[in-house]
């Protein structure tokens, strides 16, 4: 057995000599890393198991009671009592020595970084999934992550599939308190020839929440990862859904959905980075801005100079429904001239006054017009995760807002 802080040495001499960034810097230049106060006492209480998040219990209903349920409330984790063949599910701290020191900080390695450094360095929660060879889980495994003391909340999840592995994981993440930083990191690593559908959801309820986020995977040979990032609330949301395509054959598809209200300032920034010949990447992020809110999204593609014959492509849209604000930056790096196709997408508008009219002229309000017209915007990203209840559940929480 080991302790997490066995792995963090090296990590927390560099943060603690790391400056923290400014607005000045380009990664922070539309979220000011000052609403991120890592000063504050890091959150140490044990709390029992409570209610899950929207989408972890519709997940766990339309699962049949199938579902395994991790809950992690502020620094307790709750296991399930059983567990299916060739799946290892634990705390960190207690997780197998050999796993932990193989792949804890593989993925998510980039020390430099402040907030990185900060979260490998100081997390305090953790729990590791790990799907053995050739292992096939029917029925998602879904981690609840709460948060109800004010504070610094520091979570570190680590998902394992080895080769030949094939399952789904549900990360979802909500609660908070009043003046309330949290540090997450969802790593994740997929084996030769294995699948994995991930989703990252932060839900947040309370107004001074701010949440900085790394949810970063490693695609192996021939493997496939299907990764959906949604950020529904939350007053400042900074999240980084990163993949890298490492082996020849490797297939990723980044999906993501964001829904600022009221002043919420909402960040998806992502790098595809195709390392591995023949590789394939799809994405597609959109987002709605309600109210007085904020969305950023920038997007690069990085293509290695030896990575020969990929394919990927890149699309964001936004949809303003008030005097919100959007920005959207695609962005490519490509290192070779050996590329199937390489493209992106990106789009800032209004609901189309033409189509709303011919709703109202079959007898439709306008709010419902406008309804129906937001949830076929987002329904192409989010019907294309095959997780029973997931969807409905979502487009609910959405009609909610919009609704207002």
């Amino acid at each position: 057995m080991t302790t997490i802080h066995d792995h963090q040495s090296d990590a927390e001499i560099r943060s603690g000599a790391l400056a923290k960034p400014t607005n000045h810097d380009e990664d922070y230049r539309f979220s000011d890393p000052a609403f991120f106060d890592l000063d504050l006492p890091i959150i140490t209480k044990s709390s029992p198991a409570g209610e899950l998040g929207h989408l972890a219990q519709a997940t766990v209903d339309h699962a049949a009671g199938n579902a395994v349920v991790v809950q992690l409330v502020d620094t307790s984790v709750h296991l399930p009592a059983d567990l299916p063949d060739g799946v290892t599910i634990a705390p960190l701290k207690e997780a197998p020595k050999e796993l932990v020191t193989q792949y804890l900080g593989s993925v998510i390695s980039d020390q430099h970084d402040y907030f990185i450094a900060n979260t490998l360095a100081r997390f305090n929660t953790g729990v590791l999934v790990h799907l053995a060879k050739n292992t096939e889980v029917s029925e998602p495994i879904v981690i609840d992550i709460t948060t109800t003391e004010p504070g610094l909340a520091v979570q570190w999840v680590l998902v394992v599939s080895e080769t030949g592995a094939n399952g789904t994981v549900v990360v979802d993440q909500h609660g908070g308190a009043n003046e309330t930083t949290v540090l997450n990191a969802v790593e994740t690593v997929l084996q030769d020839a294995s699948q994995l559908t991930l989703v990252t959801a932060q839900d947040w309820a309370g107004e001074a929440i701010s949440h900085m986020a790394t949810h970063k995977a490693q695609v192996g040979r021939d493997a496939s990862f299907t990764h959906l990032e949604v950020s529904l609330k939350g007053a400042h949301v900074y999240v980084r859904p990163d993949v890298e395509l490492a082996g020849r054959g490797a297939h990723a598809q980044l999906l993501g959905v964001y829904l600022p209200t009221g002043t919420d300032h909402i960040e998806h920034r992502s790098l595809i980075h195709h390392v591995g010949s023949d590789s394939v990447s799809e994405y597609n992020h959109k987002g709605v801005i309600c109210d007085a809110g904020r969305a950023t999204w920038v997007g690069t593609i990085k293509i290695d100079p030896d990575a020969k014959n990929t394919s990927s492509d890149e699309s964001n849209a936004n949809l303003i429904l008030s005097d919100g604000r959007a920005d959207s930056l695609p962005f490519l790096e490509i290192g070779t001239a050996d590329v199937t196709a390489c493209g992106h997408h990106s789009s800032i508008g209004q609901i189309d006054e033409v189509q709303l009219f011919y709703l109202q002229s079959r007898g439709i309000d306008r709010i419902e017009a406008r309804r129906m017209l937001v949830l076929a915007f987002l329904a192409e990203v989010i019907d294309d995760i095959d997780i029973a209840g997931l969807s409905d559940i979502l487009m609910d929480d959405i009609s909610t807002v919009i609704a207002k």
